[in-house]
């Protein structure tokens, strides 16, 4: 079965929408733990993810295009989850208690 070959276009597009959010989840994540962490974080998380997605590629072939778009949203993605995270928790940042 060459399920893949199968698919229509919307499931690669729902395909690549849940790879693509999945590495922003992870890079909001990395940052709302630890925003020491706020660039390197989210780097780290978006090779891994990216390393990942290129085995399964190799494993299971996809089409060219899918293939392409795929492997180059990861890194971008959990780039911009990082970033949502930081602008949402920069802004609850506590404010320092009056002196008396």
């Amino acid at each position: 079965g060459d399920y893949l070959g199968s698919l229509p276009f919307n499931g690669f597009v729902l395909m690549w929408l849940s790879h693509a959010l999945g590495a922003a989840v992870a890079g909001f994540t990395c940052v709302a733990m630890s925003r020491d962490m706020w660039r390197a974080g989210p780097i780290m998380l978006g090779v891994l993810l990216l390393a990942a997605g290129a085995v399964n590629l190799v494993m299971v072939p996809h089409p060219l295009l899918f293939a392409i778009v795929d492997v180059v949203s990861y890194l971008p993605a959990s780039l911009l989850g990082g970033g949502i995270a930081l602008q949402v928790f920069s802004s609850r940042r506590p404010t320092k208690a009056p002196v008396n």
